[in-house]
């Protein structure tokens, strides 16, 4: 990992944790309908997450290739969570928003549109 948060240069390589606690989540699908083999199907082109939670614990293994300075970077990240997931918050629910799309896709785009929407 290489990077900043909050100004502060990060850098390492090891296992991250980040657990997001008593979280609301809220999903955005925007598609459209198609039609294969005469049959409508759905296909996302959009999926938006954000994440609204109350804790935020962090834990990143070997920064700085140091225990130390590693521990006391996450004592700090811990300390200032929502600050600090606040500037996190946008990359992560934009790549759980692209993945969701992939995964979502693969099913809408087998499953027909009636049988997943009911009327």
């Amino acid at each position: 990992m290489s990077g900043r948060i909050l100004l502060l240069p990060i850098t390492g390589h090891g296992k991250a944790n980040v657990t997001l606690i008593n979280t609301k989540i809220e999903h955005r699908l925007i598609g459209e309908p198609f039609e294969k083999d005469g049959v409508k199907y759905m296909r996302l082109k959009d999926y938006r997450v954000s994440f609204d939670p109350k804790r935020v614990y962090m834990n990143f293994e070997n920064l700085f290739n140091d225990k130390t300075l590693s521990d006391g970077m996450n004592r700090f990240l811990n300390e200032n969570w929502e600050t600090v997931f606040n500037e996190l918050k946008v990359g992560y629910a934009k790549s759980f928003g692209i993945i969701f799309r992939e995964l979502s896709n693969k099913l809408f785009e087998k499953v027909p549109f009636d049988n997943i929407f009911l009327s």
